[in-house]
C-alpha cells in the first residue's frame, strides 16, 4: 500500500480519536461526493484513510484533487494498493493503517449525513461494540428515492442463535461504526470471507451488542456496479439456464459456508476469553457446526453429480436434527425454482415475438 497523500495530523488531539475508512474501487465518477460527505462531519477531529483497491479508473487522481484542495481540522490521508487486494484483505489493512479507537466503515460510492459519525459514536458510548443505520437509497446521480430498510437488522434485535440458524447475520457494511476491540480480540477478519458485514455484527453480539440507529444516515447509491445488491433482481436478469442460476446460488452458499466457518473460530475465540463455560455459546457452537455440516454437503450438490451421488448426499443429510425442512425448501429454490422461472421468462419472450 502507497501513501499518495497525506494531510499531517490535526494539531488538535482527541483521547477518542474516530478513523473514518474510506475503500474505493472503481469509484470515479463518485468518489468526490463521498469524500466531500466525510470532510462535513460534524464530529470535531477525524482521521480519515481513503484506500484505492488497484482502480482501473480515475478513481485515485480524482480523489487526490480534493484531498490536496483540503483544508480543515480532519487528517486526509490517500493511499492506493498496487494490486487488487479483495474486498476483506484491503480492508484488513486498512483497519491495520489507522490509529483510531472507534472505526467508521465508507464505501467510495455511498454519501453519510453530516450527523453520521458524531450519532454513532454516542450509540457505542452506551456500551455497544459496533452501530449501523438505516439508508436512504440513492441513485447513481444522488437523488434519494423513498425506499430505506424496511425493520432493524435482525443481527441488532433477534436470539443470536436464531440469526445464526437462519444466516442472517448481516448489515449493510457501509453503515458500520466498531470498537477497534472487534480486531483486538478476534483478530484480523478471515480472508477466505468475501465480505465484512456478517462477522463484524456477530463480533459485536458477543462483546457487547449490535446497536442500529433508524435514522436513514447513509445514502447508499445504486448504480449497476454494487458490490452487493439489496435485491436479486439484477442477478436474475442475468441467469439464462439452470446452470446459471445453480452457479449463483452456489457462490451464497460458499458465502454462507465462509461466514459458519469465521462464527465457530470466533466462538472458539470468545470461550478462550471468558473465565466460565457459558451454555448458550457452547449450544450455539453446536448449532454452527451442524449447519457448517449441512452446508458443506449442499455444496457438493452444487457441483451436479451424478443422481445416484446426489442420492447418497441426500442420505447423509437426513439424519441431521432440524434440517429437513431446511433441505427440502432448498431444493425448491436450486433445483425446481430455476426451472419454473426460466420457463415463464421463454414463454414471455414467445408471447412478445407473436404480438
Amino acid at each position: 500500500m502507497t501513501i499518495v497523500y497525506d494531510t499531517g495530523p490535526s494539531p488538535v488531539q482527541d483521547a477518542a480519536m474516530v478513523s473514518v475508512i474510506l475503500t474505493t474501487h472503481n469509484h470515479a465518477d463518485f468518489v468526490a461526493d463521498a469524500i466531500a460527505s466525510l470532510v462535513a462531519q460534524t464530529y470535531p477531529v477525524l482521521e480519515i484513510l481513503i484506500s484505492d483497491d488497484a482502480s482501473s479508473d480515475d478513481t485515485v487522481p480524482r480523489a487526490r484533487a480534493v484531498v490536496e484542495a483540503y483544508r480543515g481540522p480532519h487528517r486526509l490521508i490517500l493511499r492506493a494498493e498496487a494490486t487488487n487486494q479483495g474486498l476483506v484483505r484491503h480492508f484488513n489493512r486498512c483497519v491495520a493503517a489507522t490509529t483510531g479507537s472507534i472505526i467508521v466503515e465508507a464505501d467510495g460510492d455511498d454519501v453519510s449525513m453530516p450527523e453520521r459519525v458524531a450519532l454513532s459514536v454516542e450509540a457505542l458510548a452506551d456500551g455497544a461494540a459496533a452501530v449501523s443505520t438505516n439508508v436512504n437509497m440513492i441513485d447513481r446521480h444522488g437523488v434519494a428515492g423513498p425506499e430505506r430498510l424496511p425493520r432493524p437488522p435482525r443481527i441488532s434485535v433477534d436470539p443470536l442463535d436464531e440469526v445464526v440458524r437462519d444466516l442472517e447475520a448481516w448489515v449493510i457494511g457501509a453503515t458500520l461504526a466498531f470498537d477497534r476491540r472487534i480486531y483486538d480480540v478476534f483478530g484480523p477478519l478471515p480472508e477466505y470471507l468475501d465480505v465484512q458485514d456478517w462477522v463484524i455484527p456477530l463480533r459485536a453480539r458477543l462483546l457487547g451488542g449490535m446497536a442500529y440507529l433508524e435514522e436513514p444516515l447513509v445514502g447508499y447509491r445504486r448504480h449497476g456496479a454494487n458490490m452487493t445488491l439489496m435485491t436479486d433482481h439484477g442477478r436474475r436478469a442475468d441467469l439464462t439456464s439452470v446452470e446459471s442460476w445453480r452457479g449463483a446460488y452456489g457462490k451464497e452458499a460458499q458465502r454462507h459456508l465462509g461466514f459458519l466457518r469465521s462464527c465457530l473460530a470466533d466462538l472458539a475465540t470468545w470461550d478462550d476469553l471468558v473465565p466460565a463455560e457459558h451454555p448458550q455459546t457452547m449450544a450455539l457452537a453446536s448449532d454452527v457446526r451442524e449447519r457448517l455440516a449441512v452446508l458443506e454437503l449442499r455444496c457438493e450438490m452444487f457441483a451436479r453429480p451424478p443422481r445416484l451421488r446426489r442420492l447418497v448426499l441426500w442420505a447423509r443429510l437426513w439424519p441431521v436434527r432440524h434440517v429437513f425442512p431446511h433441505e427440502v425448501r432448498s431444493w425448491v429454490r436450486f433445483f425446481v425454482a430455476p426451472r419454473i422461472y426460466l420457463w415463464r421468462q421463454r414463454r414471455y419472450q414467445r408471447l412478445a415475438a407473436s404480438s
